[in-house]
């Protein structure tokens, strides 16, 4: 009989923890977020950022960071705990949807952007980076940048 109550208080105390186990897992907050980076060029691109889910009370952006210094820091963009510290100390806050013009890039350069989203006890709850490799200079085809066509320079060009 005392093994049976022993046991009945055992799978109590087990059904607890399991049942507390499970509300702590529904509670986590979940957010995606989507990244559009268009109109890449040697040295400009266009991001617009987005989120969907759960509300944060704050969002830091990583403006583009040459891929490899990032790296020299995290080590690998999969290290979450990293990647999430990283995003944290270097990161802006900004607000969602986020749209900017990320211009004076380095050209043949693969560059790291991110966000973190913090719940109201400064946590981080969510996160995403992406990549982007800038043109070579060759792709430009303003004139006053640099003349790809070979129409030539304005020393050859007379005015009559």
């Amino acid at each position: 009989m005392k093994t049976l109550k022993l046991f009945a208080i055992i799978a109590g105390a087990l059904a607890v923890m399991a049942l507390s186990s499970c509300e702590q897992q529904v509670a986590q907050k979940k957010i995606e977020f989507t990244f559009h980076i268009e109109d890449v060029t040697a040295i400009n691109a266009q991001l617009e950022i987005s989120a969907t889910g759960d509300e944060a009370a704050l969002f830091r952006y990583l403006a583009p960071v040459p891929e490899a210094d990032v790296l020299s820091v995290v080590g690998s963009l999969t290290d979450e705990v990293k990647v999430k510290e990283y995003l944290k100390t270097n990161g802006v806050a900004i607000e969602l949807p986020y749209n900017a013009l990320l211009k004076d890039l380095n050209t043949e350069t693969t560059y790291v952007v991110g966000v973190v989203a913090f719940d109201e006890n400064m946590d981080p709850f969510g996160y995403r980076v992406e990549t982007f490799t800038t043109l070579d200079m060759s792709s430009l085809t303003d004139r006053a940048v640099g003349d790809p066509s070979n129409v030539g320079n304005l020393t050859e060009n007379v005015l009559k």
